[in-house]
């Protein structure tokens, strides 16, 4: 048996490194705070919106930010999210867009949430199928159907967000390594796993108030374990192996 363990145990290593040098991992832990500069052009801050949110003094702009870039459904046995378009105070508000990304080893996907015709109000309804596709539903304001579309390669247990000021212009994520320089584009709150909000910077001033949207139900994650799974399988033959040879002695 312990021959028998041992083999399986070198073969999952041996997988595990050739799907290793095929994908790159993507670090989901951020380095924050980062500074959101004061609103000097008559429009909400961000601290405003997050306000309108939570409600007042629940979430600090600066001080709250999360570390972490990456997500998972937190309510066990469910398949659904339904993100909630809150505001957006921009000269793109009829152009960008906003949405979920997975990784798919080399590569972010992306599944739109909200486009330029969305207002706040609007809302999203996402159901996974599978581990890592299903339908996005699409909601006016009132709460009437809009569309319907399909999206893959985004796991239930492993997706982040990101903003696009238009079609053409860079996506912004909320994993930093993802973005142009490593820049901070995306913050994160989560007072409670009863909710976290999303806002990003489109320009120079970074003061995050271009666009926001709420989730509820997530929570944050480091990526999926497979190394820890490995780790403990190893440990185990150690453990094994050391008592055979105790036994034997």
């Amino acid at each position: 048996m312990f021959k028998k363990l041992a083999t399986l145990l070198a073969g999952a290593a041996l997988m595990l490194a050739a799907t290793s040098a095929m994908a790159t991992p993507l670090n989901p832990y951020l380095n924050r705070p980062t500074t959101v500069n004061v609103v000097n052009n008559g429009e909400n801050s961000l601290q405003t919106e997050l306000n309108g949110i939570f409600g007042a003094g629940v979430v600090d702009a600066s001080a709250d930010q999360l570390g972490v870039g990456m997500f998972k459904i937190a309510t066990p046995g469910s398949n659904v999210i339904a993100p909630q378009f809150k505001f957006e105070w921009t000269g793109n508000s009829a152009t960008q867009s906003a949405g979920i990304f997975g990784w798919n080893g080399t590569t972010a996907v992306e599944a739109v949430l909200f486009d330029g015709s969305a207002k706040a109000g609007y809302s999203t309804l996402v159901k996974w199928n599978t581990a890592d596709s299903g339908k996005i539903t699409y909601f006016d304001q009132n709460g009437d159907f809009i569309s319907q579309h399909d999206f893959d390669d985004i796991s239930r247990d492993f997706f982040g967000v990101f903003f696009q000021a238009s079609e053409n212009s860079e996506f912004y994520y909320s994993v930093d390594s993802l973005n142009p320089q490593g820049e901070a584009r995306v913050l994160g709150y989560e007072p409670t796993l009863s909710g976290a909000a999303f806002a990003y910077e489109d320009g120079t001033d970074f003061d995050y108030n271009d666009a926001g949207f709420f989730v509820e139900s997530i929570a944050p994650v480091p990526e999926p374990g497979t190394m820890v799974l490995l780790g403990a399988g190893m440990l185990g033959l150690a453990i094994f192996g050391k008592r055979r040879m105790n036994r034997e002695a």
